[in-house]
């Protein structure tokens, strides 16, 4: 089978699927609990959204789990079915890992797009989509300036890369420990202790972990921020995919 018949079949069990409802739904389900309190004196639709991800404690929950639903834990599920040998003899180990990360990342971005999605569209009707300035984000400035759509929609794309590094890294983590409950926390296990290892380290501000997931490495030009993320989560998932490819083929050949 070809790489891009294998990653269209792939990506058809990820979105077509109760799993990835379930997940964006999810999403907008925990970022409504976080400012469930709050929705009486709320000015915008921006204030609650950064609120939910930004100062609620929910930001783990949302980013680190429900974006691995989709599809991040297929391999430990394929596993523990004895169904990994029936892909891997028609695509072979290297198009079989490639699809596997490829379809997590975009699965893991599109469910947190997704479910940011349905926050805002539910709000629309009562809220404003922005007001006034509630964080110092190079987003919001791009929103005081009149280009509130764009400022949201970068905003969005941010977090749903997060989520896409978390499914990519729960796929990585599988390939260690097969089973679907591992696959599922690991990426909660490496943003507890990824920082903490990492914090004494004198790194540049965009590599410190910190950013990689929860929060904002925000520069003036809202484009640069963006971007910085993008290469950044761009070149890991790239690593990971070839630690990925490795692992696979020492777990295919000692099976």
């Amino acid at each position: 089978m070809k790489l891009r018949n294998l990653i269209a079949a792939d990506l058809r069990r990820a979105l077509l699927s109760w799993r990835f409802l379930f997940s964006a739904c999810g999403v907008a389900l925990m970022m409504f609990s976080a400012v469930s309190g709050l929705l009486k004196n709320a000015s915008s639709i921006w204030y609650l959204m950064d609120l939910s991800l930004g100062g609620s404690g929910m930001a783990s929950m949302i980013l680190c789990i429900l974006p691995v639903f989709a599809f991040g834990i297929s391999f430990a599920k394929e596993w523990e079915e004895k169904a990994v040998n029936f892909w891997i003899i028609r695509t072979g180990v290297v198009r079989y890992t490639i699809s596997k990360i490829i379809v997590s990342f975009i699965s893991g971005f599109l469910t947190i797009a997704m479910g940011m999605a349905i926050f805002i569209f539910v709000l629309r009707p009562w809220f404003p989509l922005f007001l006034d300035l509630s964080a110092d984000y190079s987003y919001e400035a791009l929103m005081e300036q009149g280009h509130v759509f764009f400022g949201i929609l970068l905003y969005v794309m941010h977090f749903g890369l997060s989520g896409a590094l978390t499914a990519v890294c729960a796929m990585w983590l599988s390939t260690y420990l097969p089973n679907r409950f591992v696959a599922t926390v690991s990426p909660v296990v490496l943003d507890f202790t990824v920082p903490r290892i990492t914090g004494r380290m004198e790194l540049p501000p965009y590599l410190n972990p910190v950013f990689w997931v929860e929060a904002i490495y925000s520069v003036p030009s809202p484009a640069a921020t963006f971007l910085i993320k993008l290469v950044t989560i761009l070149i890991l998932c790239c690593l990971i995919c070839i630690a990925t490819i490795l692992q696979m083929k020492r777990r295919i050949g000692h099976a």
